[in-house]
Formats: structure tokens, sequence, C-alpha cells
């Protein structure tokens, strides 16, 4: 009851402040919880464009979804994608993305670009959850890295296993002159300031975001974070050339959340201050002709941080400097006509980490990444496309250690130019309207990439390359303006994948241990949206089902997932509810004895309120949010709970 009246309190508030001004001030409706967005796909000449066979794997949602879901991060927007699993640890990479069954040993399975920058795992494990979401404009998730031209489909830095997706996310674009002021404060002493200009004048724009976060987290967790970041991005565009730039920097700093006692790490009492990050772009397209197209982008990303050790055991210190470095260049050549979408195009990406990639500190670890690809999508008829590609990654390691091996805390042998084994994949789809309601569509990839030399492994053997053939099937149906429904299965059979089968501690360090291993992943996913009866209630229902023939693999994986998102307006009310699901799976990541514990089986539940109304010119908004109103202490890795039930309470303007 303690934590209930706090915000049986701030609903009453809420409510109160509301009538009152509704009384005197004139009421405008905004829409309420968007299930349904355009944000799918891009023009055919951008060089984030997708091929028609991955549209029913492909999930998007626009800012005005986001603001619906009043989530905390940018992770709460991404777990209502389909088949999405999170998971989120208090050690040197905190957060992580995965799908259909793939855990991406080390780090995130799909690849995120923002604005175009890649962001590799070691920067979007440790940083990306205090990016603002309120700069965002959409955000789309791809489950499959058979769509070839986005990203590399192998991480730097990665241990081996092939990328399994891929996360766009595109930053705001001024359509007018605007200016934006939020402000939100919560328990956990949790509070937000937002403040954004913005304009558009002829062929030109600009906009100037900044942004404050704090979270004092929960006494004894060590879980507390600030940010302080700001974004400013300006373009120009005409019928012919287009360019833009932006420039985001964020001063941080973040606990890293205590274990609890089933893990090694229990003890381990660390903190990132400062988490400083900064991303750069700028992007030309230029287009020669109604039929071609060139587009050239610039971006670079870095984290410097300081990671301080303490216990919780003994009273030891100490700390150390990190710097992770990317710069990237992306030249694409685009060829659009009625019946084709060719398109050529390369990427290299270069990457630093002069004091040590997470471990060995003190040891650089520099790699690149040279890139090229090709693929065509040809429209048979105006019913049936089709498209085919192909890609292939080369890696070369400059600088690193041979084995992370805890029996060598100072490697005596290091990697010194050599070229890791390349990854290749070759992709073939089709998508084929049967009526204006149904769509099909099919894609069928091979997938091969080496297993990287400094894994540790059982009895020190060599690990295999690690080669995938995937297989999806789509079906979308726009039945009724009421109801759109997208279904999508997936066949993966893999061979030679590395699984961790064990781990040891050395110092404050956990290690783990690597085999392979055979597994065939099947499942699918189910995507359905709405309204019911008014278009003022709208639904968005969400499921996926996966399961693998590897026992471990398996039992690793939650077989259900769920979400279901609904929203009501009323008048100048907007009322939103969000439930998510996730099933049990089993877990020893760094536990003593190496026992195995179920953890996931939850069910999370927010909810927000929300009343519009005009003071003048001004659109004000006061909206009563709260998260995990069930207060669960769930856990997506072992050891780390959810800090439970959080609420309150946000006042915007915007003018």
């Amino acid at each position: 009851m303690k934590t209930i009246r706090p915000l049986i309190s701030l609903i009453l508030v809420c409510c109160m402040v509301s009538i009152a001004t509704a009384a005197t001030e004139t009421t405008q409706k905004l829409p309420t919880m968007v299930v349904k967005d355009t944000a799918n796909n891009e023009a055919p000449n951008s060089p984030f464009h997708l091929p028609e066979s991955t549209q029913a794997a492909t999930w998007s949602i626009d800012k005005k979804g986001i603001e619906s879901l009043k989530p905390h991060d940018l992770f709460d927007v991404l777990s209502y994608a389909p088949g999405v699993q999170l998971s989120m640890q208090g050690r040197k990479g905190m957060n992580f993305v995965s799908s259909r069954g793939s855990t991406f040993i080390g780090g995130s399975s799909f690849a995120m670009l923002i604005d175009g920058v890649y962001v590799p795992w070691t920067q979007s494990s440790r940083v990306m959850a205090s990016f603002p979401v309120d700069i965002i404009e959409t955000v789309r998730v791809v489950r499959d890295t058979t769509a070839l031209t986005l990203a590399p489909l192998t991480g730097l830095g990665s241990m081996g296993t092939a990328v399994q997706g891929v996360i766009l996310i595109r930053t705001r674009k001024p359509t007018k002159k605007q200016t934006r002021i939020k402000g939100s404060y919560g328990n956990l002493n949790r509070s937000k300031i937002f403040l954004s200009h913005e304009d558009r004048f002829d062929s030109a724009y600009y906009s100037l975001n900044y942004n404050r976060q704090n979270d004092d987290g929960r006494d004894g967790w060590n879980n507390a974070s600030e940010s302080d970041s700001i974004l400013l991005k300006g373009g120009y565009e005409n019928d012919e050339l287009t360019i833009d730039a932006s420039f985001y920097h964020d001063w941080a700093s973040r606990e890293l959340l205590h274990a609890t006692e089933v893990s090694k790490t229990s003890k381990s009492k660390w903190e990132y201050d400062p988490l400083d990050t900064l991303m750069a772009t700028a992007n030309i397209s230029k287009k020669w002709s109604d039929a071609q197209t060139t587009a050239l982008g610039l971006y670079t990303g870095r984290v410097c941080t300081t990671i301080h050790y303490r216990s919780y055991a003994k009273p030891t210190y100490s700390e150390d400097d990190q710097e992770d470095n990317v710069v990237q260049a992306d030249l694409h050549h685009i060829v659009t006509t009625n019946k084709h979408n060719l398109r050529v195009g390369g990427q290299a990406l270069f990457w630093d980490c002069p004091d040590g990639q997470f471990y060995y500190e003190g040891v650089e670890r520099k790699e690149e990444l040279y890139s090229g690809y090709l693929h065509e999508e040809y429209q048979v008829f105006s019913r049936w496309r089709i498209d085919a590609g192909g890609r292939v990654d080369y890696r070369h390691i400059s600088k690193g250690i041979n084995k992370y091996a805890p029996t060598d805390p100072t490697p005596t042998v290091a990697i010194d130019d050599e070229w890791a084994d390349p990854y290749y994949a070759l992709a073939v789809g089709t998508a084929y309207r049967l009526s204006d309601t149904w769509e099909a569509s099919l894609r069928a990839s091979y997938n091969r990439q080496g297993a990287d030399s400094f894994l540790l492994t059982e009895d020190d053997e060599k690990l295999n390359a690690e080669t995938q053939w995937r297989y999806e099937v789509g079906l979308t149906a726009a039945l009724h303006p009421s109801i759109r429904a997208t279904v999508t299965g997936f066949y993966y059979d893999i061979d030679d994948t590395k699984q961790a089968v064990d781990s040891v501690t050395v110092g404050e360090d956990v290690y783990s241990i690597y085999a392979n291993a055979d597994t065939v992943r099947n499942g699918m996913e189910l995507d359905i949206g709405g309204y019911l009866y008014t278009p003022a209630l709208t639904y968005a229902l969400t499921y996926s089902y996966q399961r693998s023939d590897n026992d471990d693999d398996d039992d690793s994986m939650p077989h259900h997932i769920a979400s279901l998102r609904m929203g009501y307006r009323l008048s100048a009310w907007r009322f939103n509810v969000m439930l998510r699901h996730v099933g049990k799976y089993e877990s020893n990541q760094f536990s003593v004895g190496n026992k195995y514990y179920d953890i996931g089986d939850f069910s999370r539940v927010d909810a927000n309120i929300a009343y519009d109304f005009m003071v003048k010119e001004v659109q004000v908004t006061t909206t009563l949010f709260g998260q995990n109103l069930t207060d669960e202490e769930y856990q997506t890795r072992l050891g780390w709970k959810d800090v439970g039930m959080t609420y309150g309470v946000e006042l915007g303007f915007a003018f």
C-alpha cells in the first residue's frame, strides 16, 4: 500500500489540475496511441530503403507512437517490437537486444544505426540507455539481416556470431517552426528537462535540442545515473541535392547495478564516471537524374569514460580510463526505374580502443572493417517483385590480444596485422500481392562467418566457422481500416554456433568459456493492430514463439514473448495501457557453482493518462505515467533485478 498511495495522490493532483484548466481554456484534440504509422520504409533512392520482401519482418514506430508509450529509455521502445528480447546487467556492457533465439556472444544481436552512425555493441550497450527518446523521429527494427544493404553483418570486436538484425533510428527533422519544453519528476528522484527549438524555411532547416536526466536509483542497489545531452542538426534539400549534418554529445555517469548473491559478480561495486558520448554525421545525396542517385555518408562516434572499481567485500579501489572510437564512411549508388531498384555500395569502418576493449585494460584493440554489397530488386509485374543480393565483410585486426584467457592477466602474445575470416552473405527474396488485401513474401539466405582465435575454449580447442541457412515466410493483410495483420515464420539451420558452456572468475572479472554447437531454430511472429468499434480506441498486439532443437539453446530462450498496447481518446483526455510478457527461460551466466536458475517469466504493465489544452497559442500537456505497476523485480539476466514500480508526472509545452 505504501507504494500505491503516492501513485493515487499523483492521479488526483493531475486530474484536479486538468479539470481546473479545462474550465477556462480551449481544448484541442491530439491523437491517442499510434499503432500504425508510415515509417516502415524510405524513398526508393534512399540508402536505407528496404526491398518489399522484407516488409513483413520489419516493425516501425514514429514519434507519435513513441510519445504514447512514455518510455523511460530507448530500450523500452524496442521492447514492443515483435520477437525482440531485452536483457540488462550490471557489468561493463549493460543493455542488450536480441531476437529469434540469438544471444550474440559478447553483445547485441542487432546492428544499431543512428542517423547512419554504426554504433558498435561496445558503445551501444553502455550509452544508449541515456539517449533521449524525445529527439527520435522513427525507429525501424528489421528482424533479419537478409536485407544486405544496411549495415555490416559482423560486429566490430564480435566473437564469431552473425548479426541477427538491424535497428535504424532517425532523429527528428523539422517540418515547421516549433519550440518544445518538457519537465517531469517521479519516484527514485527521477527527473527530466527537455528543451527544443526547430525551424524550416525554404529548403533549409535546423534543430537545437537539450536533455537532462537524473535517477537516484534504489537505496543500496548501486544504480544511479545522470545525463546532460545536446543534439544540433541542420540540413538543406531540393529536388537534386540533399545535405544534412548532426552533432550529438552526452555528458553522463552511471552506476552498474549490484548483482544478487547467486552471481559470482555480487561483490562488485562499479561505476562509470564520466561516461561521455559523441556522435557526428554528415550526409550528401546527389540525384543525377530521375534514375541515378549517389549518396555519401561520413560518421564518427566516441565514448570516453573512467570506470571505478570498488568492492562490497573489501576496501579496495582502482580506476581505469577507457576510450572507444569508430569512424565510418559509406558510399552508395542507386539506380531506380519503373522496374528496377539496383544498388551497389561499400562501407569502411575504423574502430580503435586504445585502452583495451572492456577487458585487458592497457592493451589496444584496433580493427578495420571493409564491406561491399550488390543488390537488385525487380518488379516482374505490378503484383510481383523479386530481389537478390550478396555482401562480404572483411575484418582486419591491426592490434589485439591472442586470447581472453584468465590465466594470462598480462598477455604475452598479441595480434598484429591479422585478417579474420571474411563474412559472406547471399540472399534472395520475393513478394507477391495476392489481392488488394493480402501480400505474401519469401526470403532465403546463406551466411558464413569464421571464428575469432581469441575466445576462451574448452581444452584450448580451435572453433570452427559458423554457417547459417535462413528461411523466412511472411503474410501481411490489410483486412479493414480497423485491423491490419502481419505474420512471419522463420527457420534457421545453424552449424557450429558459439555457445557459452562455463565461466571462470579471476579477481573481479568473469570470463565465459565457449564451444561449437549445431542448432535448428524456428518460430513465428505476429503483429496485429487497428481500432475497436471506434478510431478513438486503438490497439496493437504482438506475439512471438521461438524454439531450438539444441536443448541448451532451447532452455536459454523464452519461448513466448507478447505485448499489448491500447489507447483511448476521450475529448482532450488520452489513456494508454501497455502490457509486456516474457516467458520463462534458464541461465547460469556467472552463477555460483555454475548452477542453472529460471529467469524471465514476468508480465509488466505500464500506463499513462494525458490531458491536452491550449493557453492562448501554447499547446500544454499534463501527463501522469507509471511503469511496472505490479512492482515485479524480474530478471532478464541472472543476478540483476528490475527496479520495480516507477511513476511520475510530466508537463509539456509546444508553441
